[in-house]
């Protein structure tokens, strides 16, 4: 007995290359459905489908419109959806308790997380006007902050290697 629908060999959670999007174009131009396609190229029927929608555009030839799938068409729409994907960076929205943070890391001397720590349990600011302290030693290593790395003891003492494991050179057998 054969299994038709196996699962064996599908892409799942992975993001369409040029070369399916290519396969794509042929198969709709050799009039294949859409059911077919995501069968030849073991994808889930969706995503075949929604691919089509964002790669596909209506042009005009000979006085009729036509609708025509550009696999080019369609990465660079893919692209430009990408970049709006992910957390964006909240330091506009924290710019009070981002300042807060650089002056008392500057004339009192605190460590991030004190800060942090402080402004939390007086209550000096809302939760969603704070960042967090992880995110605090973010925006120090990407630059966003008045601190540098060398500022922050801690980062200094800190080893940054993994410890590596020894072999002993005296093997008995």
């Amino acid at each position: 007995m054969e299994q038709y629908n196996h699962t064996m060999d599908s892409r799942k959670n992975k993001h369409l290359n040029a070369y399916e999007r290519g396969q794509i174009q042929l198969l709709l131009e050799y009039g294949l459905s859409v059911y077919g396609i995501a069968h030849r190229l073991g994808r889930a029927y969706n995503t075949i489908r929604s691919e089509i929608g964002r790669g596909t555009i209506t042009q005009i030839k000979g006085k009729k419109k036509v609708e025509i799938y550009y696999p080019d068409i369609a990465h660079n729409r893919y692209m430009d959806a990408r970049k709006n994907c992910g957390n964006k960076y909240k330091l506009l929205a924290c710019e009070a308790f981002i300042g807060h943070v650089e002056q008392l890391f500057h004339d009192e001397e605190f460590s991030l997380d004190a800060i942090v720590g402080a402004a939390k349990l007086k209550g000096k600011f809302l939760t969603s006007q704070m960042v967090c302290t992880k995110t605090l030693y973010n925006y120090v290593d990407a630059g966003l902050l008045d601190i540098s790395n060398i500022d922050l003891p801690l980062k200094l003492r800190r080893s940054t290697k993994p410890e590596r494991v020894r072999r002993t050179k005296n093997v008995r057998s």
